[in-house]
């Protein structure tokens, strides 16, 4: 089966090195994420874009545009994840709401609308649905050099700011105290999370996407040992997995999005499962047992 899917690679060539990119630039984010503490603004995010692109199509129906697989549709869905994103990032901190009622409230509002709009458009269902929940197998030469594109931007900006996208993320007084602009860098760091996700979604899908940051990002802030290294195992995984997600599904013949969330699990499984080995080994070498009390 591995000769038969090497032979056959030009039928995933575009789908894979796509899913390769993409895994990439989102695992890198995933860091990010995790470091600011908002592991489900992804969800709050994804579903702005969701609401977005609702909302051209319906747009589109109401005037009679054809919207399909256009840039109105990606512009949409990025300028309200983009809205999501600042919403939190000006909100956040505040006594008013905290993080996680107001990551609850924007995605609640945003599945309401995607409702709503749902409820009133009549045509260019599947469009919406492969537009959502990512085509993966299906992955167009032209989406691939965008998110190459995208990705190529992300990795960009984490070399020129690096810094202040880490003390914004895990010590934004320390970078208050420098006469930064903290809420400035937040928003900024948002609108590349509203990036990645956004350009995941159409690629990867909704639920990928999500194990794509949480996962890679989990595993190497817990097993690397300095910052430089866990951004490098982040990545390295997230271009690694799915690769192998792409391969077991051709091989086995399962869902391809279901096979990069379950082999990200599995990472982690193995990545718990060996840490607490190495605690009890070490435990058990290390920690010398009192002598007795020989009078």
């Amino acid at each position: 089966m591995t000769k038969e899917f090497l032979q056959n690679w030009k039928l995933w060539q575009e789908p894979l090195l796509a899913g390769l990119v993409c895994g990439l630039g989102i695992a890198l984010l995933g860091v990010y994420i995790l470091l600011n503490r908002v592991v489900f603004l992804s969800l709050a995010i994804a579903q702005g874009s969701g609401l977005g692109i609702y909302f051209v199509f319906w747009i589109g129906g109401f005037w009679g545009w054809h919207v399909d697989e256009s840039l109105w549709v990606f512009t949409g869905g990025l300028l309200f994840a983009l809205l999501a994103a600042g919403l939190f990032a000006l909100l956040r901190r505040r006594e008013t709401f905290s993080e996680s009622s107001l990551l609850g409230l924007i995605y609640v509002i945003s599945s309401g609308g995607m409702i709503l709009l749902g409820d009133r458009i009549t045509q260019a269902t599947h469009d919406i649905e492969h537009l959502l929940f990512g085509s993966v197998v299906a992955v167009h030469p032209k989406d691939f050099y965008f998110s190459l594109g995208m990705t190529a931007l992300i990795l960009i900006c984490h070399g020129l700011f690096r810094q202040p996208f880490l003390y914004a993320s895990s010590d934004p007084v320390f970078l208050k105290s420098r006469g930064m602009n903290t809420k400035f860098w937040l928003i900024f760091l948002y609108g590349l999370f509203t990036l990645g996700i956004t350009t995941g979604l159409k690629i990867l899908g909704a639920l990928p996407v999500f194990a794509m940051i949480v996962l890679p990002a989990f595993i190497a802030l817990k097993r690397a040992r300095s910052i430089k290294e866990t951004f490098l195992l982040a990545m390295g995984m997230g271009a690694f997995i799915p690769v192998l997600g792409y391969y077991y599904s051709y091989l086995f013949d399962f869902p391809t999005g279901a096979c990069l969330i379950f082999i990200a699990s599995i990472y982690l499984l193995c990545s718990v499962v060996e840490g607490e080995i190495q605690k009890r080994f070490f435990r058990s070498v290390f920690t010398t047992e009192p002598s007795p009390d020989i009078f």
